[in-house]
């Protein structure tokens, strides 16, 4: 889940939206650091025909590294001469 900073002008034009937090839905821990936040999975995806989640039910999920690493590391699969482990 983001907590975002929107920025407007007088007439109510939006010049930016900044992400201020991110919470990992795993292990529900809440970043502020900019670095943690751009190590973040974000997945967004809908289920199609039959899908275990549902047909057309759209999802979302935020994951930082650490439980990307080990909830979902055995599955990962890395480019030849990347061992993952930098």
């Amino acid at each position: 889940m983001r907590k975002v900073e929107v920025s407007k002008k007088p007439c109510g034009c939006v010049i930016s939206v900044d992400t201020v937090s991110v919470q990992c839905d795993c292990c529900k821990k809440e970043y502020t650091n900019d670095l943690d936040i751009q190590e973040f999975t974000y997945i967004k995806d809908t289920g199609g025909f039959h899908s275990a989640i549902g047909d057309c039910v759209y999802y979302e999920c935020d994951l930082c590294s650490e439980c990307v690493s080990t909830q979902l590391g055995k599955y990962l699969r890395f480019p030849e001469g990347q061992d993952g482990q930098s």
